[in-house]
């Protein structure tokens, strides 16, 4: 993404967390859109940045992978 920080965060999910909200209601767009191709291209490239996104009935969710 090209984030750089001057010093690390102490928090990086503070940081994260706001970047993968935009992300996934981009991605939710695109699935309202049936642009069904490049929703599940981020939800792939998520999951090799190591962030796993699952769909459910209050929307989706996400959590790094263990």
């Amino acid at each position: 993404l090209g984030i750089h920080f001057d010093e690390s965060p102490k928090d990086v999910s503070s940081i994260l967390s706001p970047l993968l909200d935009i992300i996934l209601d981009i991605r939710e767009n695109l699935r309202k859109a049936k642009q069904w191709e490049m929703a599940d291209q981020i939800r792939r490239r998520l999951f090799q940045a190591g962030i796993i996104v699952e769909d459910t009935l209050g929307g989706p969710q996400w959590r790094m992978k263990t």
